[in-house]
This record gives structure tokens, C-alpha cells and sequence, in this order.
């Protein structure tokens, strides 16, 4: 998803097709990331009827939707044992402190 919304950023007049083309997925998959993450995309160039022209996703961008959905969980808990390592560094710290100075 980073490289997706990076992607995005740089390039604020890409069509739903244009970021499907980029990150090889489907401009289905593109427009489900978009509406989860509320970022607006212009239509694909076939259509100003979003959804009509889509293709239905195939197997492979669902298994890759799924892939992502667990990378972004895995960053989540990755960053949520680091921060609790950084707690539990401080108060050993702390405790070494006060040892010290007795």
C-alpha cells in the first residue's frame, strides 16, 4: 500500500487505469484501495461510468489484496512490539539509573 498511495501522490492526475497499469492490478483493485483509503482518482479513459468498464478481479489480485491486508497487519504488530520494546529499554534504563545512585 505505500508504494500505492506513494504512487498516487506523484502522480495526482492518474486514472484509475493508469495506477492499475502501474502497480499490475486490476483498475478494480485499484478503485476497491482507493475507496478503503478515500483518495478520488479520475475515471478510466473508456468511461465516466466507474464500474462499467472494470473488470471483474480475478483470483490472483484477490490473493494479492489478502497478501496486502496482511503485510499492513504485520507492519501494525511489527511497530506496536517495537514501541513496546522502546517501554520495557526505558524502564530498564530507568532501573539501572537508580541502581546507580544507591
Amino acid at each position: 500500500m505505500d508504494k500505492f498511495t506513494a504512487y498516487v501522490e506523484y502522480n495526482p492526475n492518474a486514472s484509475y487505469d493508469d495506477v492499475a497499469k502501474a502497480m499490475q492490478r486490476s483498475p478494480k483493485t485499484i478503485y476497491r484501495w482507493c475507496k478503503k483509503l478515500g483518495i478520488h482518482l479520475t475515471t478510466p479513459k473508456a468511461d465516466n461510468q466507474l464500474g462499467t468498464t472494470l473488470p471483474s478481479t480475478t483470483k490472483e489480485d484477490d490473493v494479492l489484496d489478502e497478501l496486502d491486508r496482511i503485510v499492513d497487519r504485520i507492519k501494525r504488530h511489527r511497530a506496536h512490539i517495537q514501541e513496546r520494546i522502546d517501554e520495557l529499554q526505558n524502564q530498564i534504563a530507568a532501573i539501572e539509573s537508580d541502581l546507580g545512585r544507591q
